[in-house]
């Protein structure tokens, strides 16, 4: 199983990932979609002769207006940072070291009218 297949099955079977988001892809959603949604992009992938360090940017969306919206992000925002950061062990078949948050950042999107809080992770395991 490939790392990204791994992450996406690990967040989708951890069990407050899988309550407070209604939808979770890569990329892109889907039209239309149920929100709080969250999106996974492979931003690099570093490889050495052991280990990879591939960098994911998670992305929480939320289409609450004022207060609500970003505190929406923001709860979205802190479960995936308890799931994720400093993670070790097997996420599907591979050994992960662990896992660095490398950054985050708020944005409220006017073109679409959504809250967005973007979450860079660097995911070291075993190849």
């Amino acid at each position: 199983m490939d790392i990204e297949a791994a992450l996406y099955q690990y967040l989708n079977n951890h069990p407050e990932v899988g309550d407070f988001f209604n939808e979770i892809e890569f990329l892109t959603l889907p039209e239309n979609p149920s929100y709080p949604a969250l999106t996974i992009k492979k931003i690099s992938n570093y490889q050495n002769l052991v280990f990879a360090h591939p960098r994911f940017q998670l992305d929480v969306y939320s289409d609450k207006q004022g207060g609500s919206g970003y505190g929406e992000i923001k709860e979205g925002a802190g479960i995936i940072k308890s799931a994720l950061y400093r993670f070790k062990g097997v996420m599907g078949d591979r050994p992960v070291k662990y896992i660095n948050l490398l950054n985050e950042q708020d944005i409220y999107e006017e073109d679409v009218k959504l809250y967005r809080e973007i979450i860079d992770f660097q995911i070291h395991y075993e190849e």
